[in-house]
């Protein structure tokens, strides 16, 4: 017997949304057998005459039914799967309860106008009886005895004629009162009420029985009475039992809706096993709870709804088993890997030092950054200690400090010769300037009759060669710039070495003030005689021995360091 299901979505399939969303797609095989039901739902709503009875019901069932088969959101289409099935379910009901509605009325109807027609028909008998004995009456005073003997039998029977149809009239009332207790009756017969409301159901039968009973003993009043009994036991039944197949049909539906949200958990937990790779690791887990999973999805098709939940929740406890222990493998292999590749990096990176400063140590880097190519080679014994206590993230670390000043001093030299080539070829152009190279820097050097003799007045025909000197270090305002004063050996040393320093010292005073070079760039001292160039014993040796060097410092700071 195909039993009807009243009922709303249950609260279940929205927790079951909420799991799918967070935990992947919908099995396909519950997709399926949800749109199975629905469709199964709105056959049997069109089979009860639902396009009659109940069309704007069963036209929202199948518009949703459509919708669930074409939408390709799988968790949009079970939803709607589930309205459109309980939409067929509620128009079957409305067509049925119609129905049922019209066959009462036409049950009455055909009952009354039976009713009436015996009725009248007897009421017509006796009616013509009376006037064939008042006719003959008239006609036969002479027998005039019997004919009032016949009036009187006439009457009798018209009286009895009136008795008889009262008693039709009756038991045709009664009729349609059991008859209609028996189609309630046939409703809740068709609500499974022998199933859920068997002890109204059988009340019921019982009452109709005992009306039909009093019929055939005359007692009508009772008989109704019975009747009326019966159909409101018939109501009851019906409300009973559709409201037992209400709880069914929604604990059925919760049933599906937790076996799906428990296929669906088992399913994530094996899709993260398997991106451990489970299969490889923890094979045997891993194969359990893929045959758990499907015999629980094949249960769900067979509607085993508890042993489906089993099957899924042991799926999902074997698969965390394989995923934990594919995990812990996946993890330590990992490990593995992250420690060879931190040994190769460590090696890596000493070797690249070790080639670094190799390829260098033939330069001018060991020279012109001496301080950060020593501090380099520092960093690299204490890495190569470490590699050899196989403490690789501290070689790594060393090593890439190691490397990053080894590649600063490299940096630090390109841009001293960069500056330095630039100095050099500009100061080119000064004639009578002698310009070299030293480990502090760029030497610039006047020597001759620069002064008077004895004096610290600057000899006027160097003045052009003194401005261009400006321009040159006026660009290099980064480095400072050291005037050094020297002298002869003719005189008394301590002589010399003030008139020096006071030559220095109005050296750069032309400098500042004639040419706008700025004064806290530079410094100025005399030397006196202490650093000959030249031998103090002819004059032209003396001549190169009285001179003042113009240092620009662009290697200072690494012969401080």
């Amino acid at each position: 017997m195909q039993c009807h299901r009243f009922t709303t979505i249950p609260v279940l399939l929205v927790i079951l949304l909420v799991l799918i969303g967070c935990a992947g797609q919908v099995d396909p095989i519950v997709l399926e057998t949800s749109l199975q039901y629905a469709q199964n739902a709105v056959s049997n709503a069109r089979r009860m005459q639902a396009e009659t009875y109940a069309k704007e019901q069963l036209e929202k069932a199948t518009q949703l039914l459509e919708q669930a088969e074409s939408v390709e959101d799988g968790i949009q289409s079970l939803e709607l799967a589930f309205q459109a099935q309980m939409e067929a379910q509620i128009a079957g009901a409305q067509a049925r309860q119609r129905i049922a509605e019209q066959q009462i009325d036409q049950v009455r109807k055909a009952d009354l106008k039976v009713m009436i027609q015996e009725m009248e028909y007897k009421v017509k008998t006796a009616q013509t009886r009376q006037a064939i004995a008042e006719e003959r009456a008239k006609r036969a005073l002479i027998r005039a005895l019997r004919a009032e003997q016949r009036a009187e039998t006439a009457q009798a029977e018209a009286d009895e004629a009136r008795e008889d149809a009262q008693t039709a009239l009756a038991r045709a009332k009664v009729k349609l009162a059991i008859s209609e207790a028996q189609l309630f009756l046939d409703v809740a017969k068709e609500t499974e009420a022998m199933t859920y409301a068997q002890d109204d159901y059988q009340a019921t039968v019982d009452l109709i029985k005992q009306a039909n009973a009093l019929i055939n003993r005359g007692k009508f009043e009772e008989a109704k009475e019975a009747a009326v009994q019966a159909k409101a036991r018939a109501k009851v039944a019906h409300s009973v039992a559709t409201s037992a197949i209400s709880k069914v049909v929604a604990s059925k539906a919760g049933a599906q809706t937790e076996v799906t949200v428990a296929i669906a958990r088992a399913q994530v937990e094996l899709d993260r096993a398997d991106d451990a790779n489970a299969f490889v690791h923890a094979e045997e887990f891993f194969q359990q709870a893929t045959t758990k999973l499907g015999d629980a999805t094949q249960a769900l098709k067979s509607e085993q709804h508890d042993e489906a939940i089993r099957l899924a929740r042991q799926a999902e406890s074997i698969a965390r088993k394989a995923y934990n222990v594919a995990e812990s493998v996946e993890r330590q292999r990992k490990a593995e890997e992250a420690r060879e590749e931190q040994i190769a990096q460590a090696k890596d990176v000493i070797f690249k030092v070790e080639e670094g400063i190799n390829l260098e140590a033939g330069t001018q880097v060991p020279n012109l950054a001496s301080g950060l190519y020593e501090q380099a080679k520092t960093l690299l014994a204490d890495a190569q200690e470490a590699l050899g206590n196989e403490d690789y993230q501290h070689t790594l670390a060393v090593g890439r400090q190691s490397l990053e000043v080894l590649n600063r001093a490299i940096e630090k030299v390109k841009q001293i010769e960069s500056v330095e080539k630039r100095i050099i070829d500009a100061a080119g152009v000064i004639s009578s300037a002698e310009i070299t190279q030293t480990q502090m820097g760029v030497l610039i050097r006047f020597s001759g009759d620069l002064f008077k003799s004895g004096s610290t007045e600057l000899n006027p025909k160097f003045f052009p060669m003194f401005r261009q000197l400006a321009e040159i270090i006026k660009p290099t305002a980064d480095y400072s710039v050291r005037i050094e004063g020297h002298s002869d050996s003719i005189g008394d040393a301590k002589t010399n070495l003030k008139l020096t320093e006071k030559r220095a010292d109005a050296f750069m005073t032309y400098l500042v003030e004639k040419c706008g070079v700025p004064k806290e760039q530079m410094t100025a001292v005399g030397l006196g005689e202490s650093k000959p160039i030249a031998t103090n014993v002819n004059k032209a040796g003396r001549a190169k021995n009285r001179r003042i060097d113009t240092i620009i410092l662009t290697r200072e700071s690494e012969v401080d360091n």
